[in-house]
């Protein structure tokens, strides 16, 4: 069996409208409930750029932990921006308020080559 890193990078963008109502947290959560769940996943990292705190609340509301600074070179190759960075173990995922439940692991499983 090849090796698996068991790392999972979790992430959300939402239009302004949006943003504020939970929508982006309960998406995070769930995307590592699974991850952690039906993956296997030992470590998640997320990160978002310094002085967006509002997404950066999102990160430590689901349980990471800061874990320094990235550089982000902007796409078009001029400038950058510094990341906060945050990890997150699997026994510290906040789970709460709504469960995750989830069907038709084992075929996903299988698709991406990893034993149902």
């Amino acid at each position: 069996m090849p090796f698996m890193r068991r790392w999972a990078e979790t992430g959300s963008w939402l239009l302004r409208h949006e943003q504020g109502k939970g929508i982006g947290t309960l998406m995070r959560q769930a995307v590592l409930a699974f991850a952690v769940d039906e993956l296997g996943a030992e470590v998640m990292e997320s990160g978002g750029m310094v002085g967006n705190q509002a997404s950066l609340a999102v990160s430590r509301k689901l349980g990471y932990v800061p874990n320094g600074y990235r550089r982000h070179v902007h796409a078009d190759g001029v400038g950058w921006r510094d990341v906060e960075m945050y990890l997150l173990a699997p026994g510290d995922l906040v789970r709460a308020p709504y469960p995750v439940v989830v069907t038709g692991a084992a075929a996903f499983r299988a698709s991406i080559g990893l034993p149902s």
